[in-house]
C-alpha cells in the first residue's frame, strides 16, 4: 500500500568495497550494480535479508556502468554487460558469472551501456564517441562530440539515438548521421531518459533537468538540486522521474517538473538511480552502498532501520562543514569537473577524491589537466598557528609533487605575498618555474585570501615589465564591471575558448552587420599602471593631467582638449610601456571627440606611423601587440576612425597576417583580436566599402586554419559569412582552392562553430 509520506528506505545492499557508480534492473526485478571495486553484482530483493547472488569479475579497472540483456536463442539466460575504465565492455552469464566475451573498441572510459529496441548494445565513452554493437561486433560509431559522451539512449518507439556530452551539447542521430545538435545546458550533460518517440529529459552538471523535443525545443527547465546531477530515470507510467546528484540527495519529481520528495543521504555523491518494475528506486552511492526506497509500506525497512538511516543522514549533515584551511572540503567538485577544459594556461583546480583533495593544473600545450598532487592544510587547533622549521605560520600545506616521494611542505602567512611564497617554494625544491601561477593561486584559494597584503612597490613582479603586477582580486582593482577572466595587466577581458566572458558571449549573439568593439575594461587599473610608468619618465606628467586623460575612457563624458593632448603625449611613450595607454585609447576611441582628434587632422599620421606601426609587429611586447589590435578594432566606432581604417586597410591586414604566422603561436586573446579586425572589415564590405573584399576575403581563408582558439574561429567564420552572403563565382573558387569545406567539416563538430560552419558548407558548391 502506498505511503502518503512518499518513499522510505526499503533495503540496504552491502557488499561492494568501492563507490557504486552504476545501477540497473533486470527484467525480473533484480538489481545490478557497478562499482569502483572493479566488480558488478546482482542482487535479489525477494528475501528478508537481500544479498548479492552473483559477483561479476573480469575488468582490470573501475566498473562504471551495467545493464541486463534479456534471454535470447543465443543466450537463453540473457547477459549482464558492464562497462569500465579499462575501456572495455564485459559480457557475463547472469547465473554463473562466467565471462563470455569482451567488446573492445572504445579508447577511454566506457561510461554508459544500454540496449536498443532491436537488441543492439549502445555504449558511450570518454573517447567522445557512442557505439552500437551486435554479435560481438561494432557496427556503428557515432562521432561528432568534442568531449566525453556520458550517456546514450534510444528514444522509445523510435530508431533515433540521443547522446549527451561533456561538451554541453546533446545530439540526435539517425544511423550514423547527426540530425540535430541541441544546446542549452551550461555544463556537462550527464544523463538522459526517453519520454516518448520525440521527447526526452536530460540532466547536467549545471544542476538542472531539461525537457526537450527532438527538434531542439526546450519544453521546461527544472530546478531543485544544488550541485551536479549525475543520473535520471523515469517512474512507472511516466508519472514522473527521479534524479540523483552531488548534493547527497535523490529527488522524486512529478511529470511537470515539480519536486515531489527529496531523499537525503548519508554520503556526498549519489552516482546513479534506476527504477524497478514495482516502482521502487535503487540508488548507487559513494559510500559503497546500494540503497532501495519504496512507496509501498509493506516493503519499508524495519522501524529501527529507518531510525538508524535518519540518524546517519543527520550526522552526515553535521559533518559536511569540515574544512581545509578556509575551504569546505565537501564543497569541492569531484573528478568529473576535469572533463571541462581549462580556460587559460596554468589555471588551478582543486578536486575532491574521496577523503583527499587533489590539485590539478591546466596545460594548454597538452590540452589536459595535469595532476600536481594531493594537498593538506595543517593548522594548530589551539591558536591557529603551525610550527615549521622553528617558525610559526598560519598555514603549512603538504604538496605531494612526485608519487612515491614524501610530500613537500609549503609554509605561508597571510601577511605574505602568495607569489613570493610560491617562488620561494619553487627555488627551495628545484621545481619548474612553470608552476609559479599554479602554486600561487592554490595558496590564494586555500588560505582564503580576498585582498592582497600591503607591500612595497615592485613586490608583485610583472613578467613583461619587471614592475608591479595586477593580481586578480587584489585591492588595486576597480569595482567596476568585471570579466570572468580579466587581463592580469590591463584589467580588460581575457579571451578564452570558454564562453564565460560576457563580451565574447555578446559578440557571438550579435548581428553580423554591426562592428564589434572591445568595450570592457577597468579605468582604475589602467590609471595605476600609467601613473607607475609616468614616475619613471624624465619629465613626468602631473597626476591631475593623467587623471583627466583616463576620464576619456567614458564614451559619453565631455572630452576636454587638454585631456586629449595629454593622451596624445602618452602615446609617444616607448613601446615597452605603451600597453596601458593603448588600452585607454581603445576605450577613448568610442568618444566621438577623441576619435576625431586621434584619427584625423594633424595627429593622424603620428598615430599610424609612430604609435601603431611599431606596435603591430612581432618584435613588440605581447601586450602592446594585443592592445594595438584592439585599438584598430575600436577606431571604427565613429566616421573619422572608420575612414582611417579603410585608408590603411592594406597595412592593418598585413599586420594581422604577420601576427598569426605559425611560428608566432599567438595566444587566444591575440587570435580573437585579429579575427575581430577582419570581421569589422567584412562589416565595412556590407556597408558599401566593396574594395576591401579583395584584401580581406582571401586573408580570412588563409588565417582560419592557423587559429586554434574556437572564439577566434567563430569570428572568422562570421567574416566569411558576410562575404559569401553576397557570393560570386570568384569567391567560391577561392574557397574551393583553400579547401574551406575541409575546415568547415571539422568545425561542424565544435559546439561554438557548428551552426555557422553548417550554413557556410551548405552554400559552397
Amino acid at each position: 500500500m502506498a505511503d502518503p509520506a512518499g518513499y522510505k528506505l526499503s533495503n540496504v545492499l552491502l557488499g561492494h568495497t568501492g563507490d557504486v557508480r552504476g545501477v540497473a534492473v533486470t527484467q525480473d526485478g533484480a538489481v545490478l550494480s557497478a562499482s569502483r571495486d572493479k566488480t558488478a553484482k546482482l542482487w535479489r530483493l525477494d528475501s528478508t535479508h537481500p544479498m548479492a547472488v552473483q559477483t561479476y569479475k573480469g575488468h582490470t579497472n573501475y566498473v562504471s556502468c551495467v545493464c541486463a540483456v534479456p534471454p535470447s536463442d543465443t543466450y537463453p539466460e540473457g547477459l549482464v554487460l558492464s562497462g569500465s575504465n579499462d575501456h572495455s565492455i564485459c559480457a557475463f552469464n547472469p547465473a554463473t558469472a562466467e565471462l563470455l566475451f569482451v567488446l573492445e573498441g572504445h579508447t577511454n572510459v566506457v561510461c554508459s551501456v544500454n540496449l536498443t529496441s532491436e537488441g543492439f548494445v549502445l555504449s558511450s565513452s570518454w573517447d567522445n564517441t557512442a557505439r552500437v554493437w551486435t554479435d560481438k561486433t561494432e557496427i556503428l560509431k557515432l562521432e561528432g562530440h568534442s568531449a566525453s559522451v556520458w550517456s546514450a539512449i534510444e528514444l522509445p518507439g523510435s530508431k533515433l539515438l540521443v547522446t549527451a556530452s561533456a561538451d554541453k551539447s546533446i545530439k540526435i542521430w539517425e544511423g550514423p548521421k547527426c540530425q540535430k545538435t541541441i544546446t542549452g545546458h551550461e555544463d556537462c550533460v550527464r544523463g538522459l531518459a526517453g519520454v516518448s518517440l520525440n521527447e526526452f529529459l536530460s540532466c547536467a552538471n549545471d544542476a538542472t533537468v531539461r525537457m526537450w523535443t527532438v527538434n531542439g525545443d526546450c519544453l521546461g527547465v527544472f530546478y531543485g538540486h544544488s550541485n551536479y546531477i549525475y543520473s535520471i530515470a523515469l517512474l512507472p507510467d511516466k508519472s514522473g522521474f527521479v534524479t540523483s546528484g552531488e548534493d547527497s540527495s535523490v529527488r522524486i519529481w512529478k511529470s511537470d517538473g515539480e519536486t515531489q520528495q527529496v531523499i537525503q543521504m548519508q554520503c556526498q555523491s549519489i552516482w546513479a538511480v534506476t527504477v524497478l518494475p514495482n516502482g521502487d528506486v535503487a540508488a548507487g552511492c559513494s559510500d559503497n552502498v546500494v540503497r532501495v526506497f519504496s512507496k509501498d509500506s509493506s516493503r519499508h525497512a524495519e522501524q529501527s532501520e529507518l531510525e538508524k538511516f535518519e540518524e546517519e543522514v543527520s550526522n552526515f549533515g553535521k559533518s559536511k562543514g569540515d574544512e581545509l584551511g578556509e575551504i569546505k572540503v565537501n564543497d569541492l567538485p569531484t573528478e568529473a569537473a576535469l572533463l571541462a577544459p581549462g580556460t587559460k594556461d596554468g589555471q588551478t583546480k582543486l578536486i575532491r577524491d574521496g577523503g583527499e583533495i587533489i590539485c590539478y593544473n591546466w596545460s594548454a600545450a597538452q590540452n589536459q589537466w595535469i595532476k600536481v598532487g594531493p594537498v593538506v592544510g595543517a593548522k594548530n587547533p589551539t591558536d591557529g598557528r603551525t610550527m615549521f622549521e622553528g617558525k610559526e605560520y598560519d598555514f603549512v600545506f603538504s604538496v605531494d609533487v612526485e608519487e612515491g616521494n614524501p610530500p613537500l611542505k609549503l609554509p605561508f602567512n597571510k601577511t605574505e605575498d602568495p607569489y613570493t611564497a610560491a617562488q620561494a617554494f619553487i627555488h627551495k625544491n628545484n621545481l619548474s618555474q612553470y608552476y609559479l601561477d599554479t602554486i600561487a593561486n592554490f595558496i590564494i584559494k586555500n588560505a582564503g585570501i580576498t585582498t592582497m597584503p600591503a607591500a612595497p612597490q615592485g613586490t608583485f613582479v610583472d613578467p613583461f615589465t619587471g614592475e608591479s603586477r595586477y593580481v586578480p582580486g587584489s585591492s588595486t582593482q576597480s569595482t567596476g564591471p568585471t570579466s570572468a577572466n580579466p587581463d592580469p595587466f590591463t584589467g580588460g577581458s581575457s579571451y578564452t575558448s570558454a564562453a564565460a566572458n560576457s563580451e565574447i558571449a555578446a559578440a557571438s549573439n550579435s548581428t553580423q552587420h554591426h562592428y564589434h568593439l572591445f568595450e570592457q575594461g577597468k579605468a582604475e587599473v589602467m590609471a595605476n599602471k600609467i601613473q607607475e610608468f609616468n614616475k619613471t619618465c624624465l619629465l613626468p606628467l602631473s597626476e591631475d593631467a593623467i587623471f583627466k586623460a583616463v576620464a576619456l575612457h567614458d564614451p559619453n563624458a565631455p572630452a576636454e582638449e587638454a585631456a586629449i593632448r595629454t593622451l596624445q603625449a602618452l602615446l609617444a611613450w616607448d613601446k615597452d610601456k605603451l600597453f596601458p595607454v593603448l588600452d585607454l585609447l581603445r576605450l577613448a576611441l568610442r568618444n566621438r571627440t577623441v576619435n576625431d582628434a586621434i584619427c584625423s587632422g594633424t595627429f593622424m599620421n603620428n598615430f599610424i606611423d609612430i604609435v601603431l606601426r611599431p606596435s603591430l609587429t612581432n618584435q613588440a611586447p605581447e601586450l602592446t601587440r594585443l592592445t594595438a589590435l584592439r585599438v584598430v578594432t575600436n577606431m571604427v566606432a565613429h566616421p573619422a576612425g572608420e575612414k582611417l581604417a579603410q585608408e590603411n586597410a592594406e597595412f592593418f591586414l598585413n599586420c594581422a597576417t604577420q601576427l598569426t604566422l605559425p611560428n608566432d603561436n599567438p595566444n587566444a586573446r591575440q587570435q580573437v583580436a585579429v579575427a575581430t579586425v577582419l570581421f569589422n572589415y567584412s562589416v565595412a564590405f556590407l556597408k558599401g566599402h566593396t574594395d576591401v573584399q579583395k584584401l580581406v576575403y582571401p586573408l580570412a581563408l588563409t588565417i582560419l586554419p592557423r587559429l586554434t582558439d574556437m572564439e577566434a574561429k567563430n569570428r572568422m567564420l562570421r567574416t566569411l559569412s558576410n562575404f559569401l552572403g553576397k557570393s560570386n563565382q570568384a569567391m567560391f573558387a577561392q574557397a574551393v582552392d583553400k579547401k574551406l569545406s575541409d575546415e568547415l567539416a571539422v568545425l561542424i563538430a565544435e559546439p561554438k562553430t557548428s551552426e555557422l560552419a553548417s550554413q557556410l558548407l551548405s552554400i559552397l558548391p
